[in-house]
């Protein structure tokens, strides 16, 4: 056919594709009718009973959705509705939701309570668990899968009435501190929880909060006492000081650490029952062969056993926090040295700061989650470095094993499972008698930044008759923290050797960043470490971060707002033996000839550390430019020569 006006084509072509469309219109049309003919079919082939007889056609594709088909009772859903039209599917799952509780969280997170005569079972709605179980309900009752649209379209539905006629509830994972309770998810199929009280603790078939479970949780086993299965109390606990003192550290036999680094080990255990931000980072350091990664796996396995026990690295901070969520106890292996934005995000982890990310499939809406959990990391090389995060850790160094120590990974295993539940059970009296006697003990005090922790352990181990370690190696470990975060600083240590001949240093950034650097910059170590300061406003923010390290041993950094801007003065810390090199103090400068024994401060009044107490004194000028602080003086300090070398020692009444 020639076509000689061009419209004449566009009105051929348009007459075609409106063909087409109706052709696939009537095809659809005609294979829904298949359909509905099909479904009709299916329907009236119902098989026989058990007993051979023909079943009540009234009772055809219809169950009891209050126990899932599990012979209990409740609201019985049929495929028809009341006119005896046929139910699309949407509304049938939404009819199997019914009978379960819906709740929300403070986060707008959907969820569904499902209940069956042996247990309670919290799923998110739009979790993998609750589409299987609304799938499942569906296949029972028509013997065939429900549509994935359908399921969206149901799912819709029921998050709506959860997020608007739901109750506002809170959700855990594996561990819920409640105050004066507390309880951890076995993750078993019965959905039961273990209770631990003052007084006790004891298994529940039933929880009394909402626990979430990821599908690589594993189950833990029920905990028993060595000597009976009954559940004790804590009074009959405390009778037996041998026993409680063999369970806890029966664990010592499945984790490769020294006899003085044990209490951190029983320590982050309790930590990790406790169920309290901030929790601690375990550091488990060593050479290769000295079972950093079993202990790892050994230590999470005991509260919560996974799948997925001992991570790889994740690729980024983004990773590392979607791993966090979806467990309770974080452990990664075989870490080599952290970057400074990694390190951060542990921090933030195990402090529990919240995170923020664009909610998918839109474009304003941000949704906001707290992350708090403890972790365990792995390494062969010191993994942390960074003050903050040293700070936040404890740090095991692991010893290496002897050939007589090693043995068959698989035997030591099934060991282990075996010993699980007296372990368990060990550290459960432990977690009551804490909670018990908890408000008996007072503030310890320690140089790490964990406060309730060591009071908390100091109960437990006082009132199980155990030898009280914690407080002490805990407060030397941070110190070696605080040690290795200075050596491994190049910035901390140009400050320690800036100060060596000053008391006192008082500037601007600029001219503190400007001074470093005309000293110290040019240094090879210093530019191959690549952290180095390039900017005032970074050096700014690394002063910052290492002024509570420096404070402990070297030097006090103080920041001021002036008219002209921040001013910053640096002032030498140092504990005073002697006031022998007080001699070479110049007034005008504060500058020493000598590297000090004893912190001097600024200006005329200065003021020292003696065993940790702070006491003052006068500089003055005589004798030696110490006039006024000699022993004729009616000073509140009192100096005496030495006979054997002739310096004047101080001595205060603190």
């Amino acid at each position: 056919m020639i076509i000689k006006d061009p419209n004449d084509y566009y009105r051929i072509k348009g007459a075609v594709a409106l063909k087409q469309i109706i052709d696939d219109a009537i095809t659809a049309h005609n294979a829904g009718i298949k359909q509905m003919f099909d479904d009709a079919q299916n329907e009236k082939a119902v098989p026989p009973s058990e007993d051979g007889t023909a079943p009540n056609s009234d009772n055809v594709a219809s169950e009891s959705i209050a126990d899932g088909g599990n012979g209990g009772e409740g609201k019985v859903i049929s495929h028809m509705d009341d006119l005896g039209h046929k139910k699309s599917q949407p509304t049938v799952l939404i009819e199997m939701a019914d009978d379960c509780e819906l709740f929300h969280t403070s986060d707008d997170e959907a969820y569904a309570v499902v209940k069956t005569p042996t247990s309670r079972q919290v799923f998110a709605v739009r979790s993998a668990g609750f589409r299987r179980y609304l799938s499942q309900r569906y296949f029972k009752l028509f013997g065939k899968g429900v549509g994935n649209q359908a399921l969206q379209d149901a799912l819709i539905t029921i998050e709506a009435k959860a997020n608007f006629n739901g109750t506002l509830r809170q959700v855990y994972k594996r561990v819920a501190n409640l105050g004066d309770r507390i309880y951890l998810d076995l993750c078993d199929e019965k959905w039961r929880v273990i209770e631990v009280t003052a007084a006790g603790w004891q298994v529940l078939n039933c929880s009394p909060v909402m626990f979430t479970r990821t599908k690589d949780m594993l189950s833990i086993p029920e905990p028993k006492h060595a000597a009976s299965d009954a559940i004790l109390s804590v009074n009959d606990l405390i009778k037996n000081k041998e026993e409680n003192y063999k369970n806890i550290y029966l664990l010592k036999r499945f984790v490769n650490v020294r006899d003085e680094d044990y209490p951190l080990i029983y320590a982050f255990i309790l930590a990790c029952l406790l169920g309290i931000k901030p929790y601690p980072v375990l550091l488990l350091q060593g050479e290769s062969g000295t079972g950093k990664t079993t202990t790892a796996r050994n230590m999470r396995g005991l509260i919560d056993p996974s799948k997925a026990d001992v991570l790889g690295k994740p690729k980024d901070e983004n990773e590392l926090k979607t791993c966090a969520n979806n467990s309770y106890i974080l452990a990664i292996d075989n870490l080599s040295g952290l970057s400074k934005d990694f390190s951060d995000v542990v921090c933030q982890i195990a402090t529990g700061a919240s995170s923020s990310k664009r909610k998918l499939y839109t474009d304003n809406d941000v949704e906001t989650y707290e992350i708090a959990r403890p972790i365990i990391l792995n390494g062969i090389d010191d993994i942390a470095s960074r003050g903050d995060l040293l700070n936040r850790s404890f740090q095991v160094n692991l010893p290496q094993l002897n050939d007589d120590k090693r043995g068959d990974e698989q035997e030591l295993a099934t060991q282990y499972n075996q010993a699980k539940p007296v372990i368990l059970a060990a550290f459960l009296d432990m977690l009551s008698v804490g909670l018990r006697d908890y408000d008996k003990i007072e503030k310890i005090k320690t140089s790490g930044r964990f406060v309730s922790l060591p009071r908390f352990v100091t109960a437990a181990e006082r009132g199980l008759g155990l030898p009280e370690l914690f407080a002490k190696t805990y407060d030397k470990n941070t110190k070696q923290g605080v040690e290795l975060a200075l050596e491994t600083s190049p910035l901390a240590q140009a400050l320690i050797t800036f100060m060596n001949l000053k008391a006192i240093w008082t500037g601007t950034i600029g001219e503190l960043f400007q001074q470093l650097n005309d000293r110290f910059k040019t240094d090879s170590l210093t530019l191959q470490s690549g952290l180095w300061p390039k900017t005032p406003r970074y050096l700014s923010g690394e002063l910052t971060r290492l002024a509570p390290q420096l404070r402990q041993t070297h030097i006090d950094i103080k920041t001021k707002k002036e008219s002209h801007g921040m001013t910053i003065t640096l002032e030498k810390v140092r504990k005073i033996a002697s006031l022998a090199s007080l001699a070479s103090l110049n007034n005008k400068n504060n500058e020493l000839q000598d590297e000090p024994s004893v912190i001097v401060a600024s200006g005329l009044h200065h003021s020292s550390v003696i065993n940790d107490e702070v006491a003052s004194f006068s500089i003055i000028e005589e004798p030696s430019h110490i006039k006024g602080c000699d022993a004729n003086d009616a000073n509140d300090a009192r100096f005496s020569k030495d006979s054997n070398n002739g310096a004047m020692t101080w001595e205060a009444d603190l």
